[in-house]
């Protein structure tokens, strides 16, 4: 029953008009389901995570490499020579190099800061927890930050995999709660925002709710193409994209005409 009506909602946008009138809590599960198919790449890939792969090493390194350029070295505490703040930021968090406790947090953002006597979590203004350097991986020990040696990106990147694979615990549930938030906002974001472009053009005679419902099933096709990209880590244009983008108006659009067949 859900299988016929997953590929009409792809193969039949007249038989979306006639389910405008389902109940919110269906409407409601269907954006569950969209959701948990757009999480599919990313349970995939904690699942068969085993370690950084050669490319999210080659690009870590890049990001790193001229903020790592400092003369520090990792012991039992860190030691830098001269003044040293280093912030690198990152898409969905900072690392500061501190050893002289000079940095401020500011706002929300997940941070590890690298002090001189600890490592500190800041996921707001204040520190939620510490690390001694005496817990890191031993490949972390005696590291001397000199970007130019090969082994030196070894033992960054080993010890890297170490902390990864031992705090999945950690890391898994958050990473997927958060991307849980992040993509039913995009979804509902996007259907919102096609309902509100009917509505306001007057396409067709039905309600914001059957309009809204309409663009729910409507978005099926496009959830499934985002995660095909995905899973194949298919790079393309932002033109593209935004073609993709407007499938589900497309879609609501040719299941609205049958409103002047009735």
């Amino acid at each position: 029953m859900f299988y016929t009506k997953i590929k009409n909602n792809i193969l039949s946008p007249k038989s979306i008009y006639k389910r405008r009138k389902d109940s919110n809590i269906k409407v409601i599960g269907y954006i569950l389901f969209l959701i948990t198919l757009l999480l599919v790449p990313l349970l995939i890939y904690i699942v068969s995570f085993s370690g950084l792969t050669p490319g999210n090493q080659r690009m870590i390194r890049e990001d790193l490499e001229d903020h790592l350029d400092i003369s520090c070295e990792l012991s039992d505490k860190l030691i830098c020579q001269g003044d040293t703040l280093e912030e690198i930021n990152f898409s969905n968090f900072s690392v500061v190099i501190d050893p002289e406790d000079k940095f401020v947090s500011e706002g929300f953002r997940f941070k590890l800061v690298f002090k001189e006597e600890y490592i500190a979590l800041y996921p707001f203004e204040f520190e939620m927890a510490r690390i001694s350097y005496s817990e890191l991986p031993t490949e972390w020990r005696n590291l001397n930050f000199d970007v130019d040696d090969e082994v030196f990106w070894e033992k960054l990147f080993s010890g890297l995999d170490q902390i990864l694979l031992t705090s999945r615990s950690f890391w898994v549930p958050i990473t997927i709660i958060v991307s849980v938030l992040v993509y039913g906002m995009l979804i509902l974001f996007e259907i919102l925002l096609n309902t509100f472009i009917i509505r306001i053009f007057r396409f067709g005679r039905a309600s914001f709710k059957e309009i809204f419902t309409i663009i729910t099933y409507s978005m099926t096709v496009y959830i499934i193409i985002r995660v095909v990209l995905s899973l194949y880590d298919i790079k393309i244009s932002g033109m593209m994209l935004s073609f993709f983008q407007i499938i589900p108006l497309v879609y609501a659009l040719i299941a609205l005409r049958n409103a002047y067949r009735e």
